[in-house]
């Protein structure tokens, strides 16, 4: 599903998904090969680009699913999306702590085994129903704009 230059929702943003796993996925080999300070490095970088994954969601997805689809914030897809996004930003920031070493517990493996399976679920269900849905309903110079956003971390 990767591609150079995405044209669609889902191309766009499954291909997000699979940048930032790779991320994780390096920042976890890194932490349990003992190389603390790659960790933090690769966290840093995937911490950034989940946020700013999240808020592409939030500030232009969202709002144009419900505009456009006609789907409510306040439940559905939508709803469960932001509760998730809300639950792997609490993650997130368990995490920056322990990764800087200003948790109580400096031992991020934990944690971030949680991270690695909320966002299996939670990327599955958006490239399953939430992102093909919005292919169906945000056209032109939006989903270009959605598109290109999600490009220019």
């Amino acid at each position: 599903m990767e591609t150079e230059n995405p044209r669609t929702i889902t191309e766009a943003l499954a291909a997000d998904h699979r940048r930032l796993e790779n991320l994780r996925e390096r920042a976890e080999d890194a932490l349990r090969t003992g190389g603390g300070g790659e960790a933090a490095r690769l966290f840093a970088e995937f911490d950034r680009g989940l946020r700013h994954h999240i808020r592409v969601e939030e500030e232009l997805l969202f709002p144009a699913l419900e505009r456009d689809g006609g789907v409510r914030r306040d439940f559905g897809p939508i709803g469960v999306m932001l509760a998730e996004h809300r639950a792997i930003e609490g993650l997130l920031e368990r995490l920056a702590r322990e990764f800087s070493g200003q948790a109580a517990d400096d031992t991020p493996g934990a944690p971030m085994g949680q991270l690695s399976a909320m966002l299996k679920a939670h990327d599955a269900k958006e490239e399953m129903v939430l992102y093909p849905m919005a292919d169906r309903t945000i056209a032109g110079a939006e989903r270009e704009s959605i598109v290109a956003r999600i490009r220019t971390e």
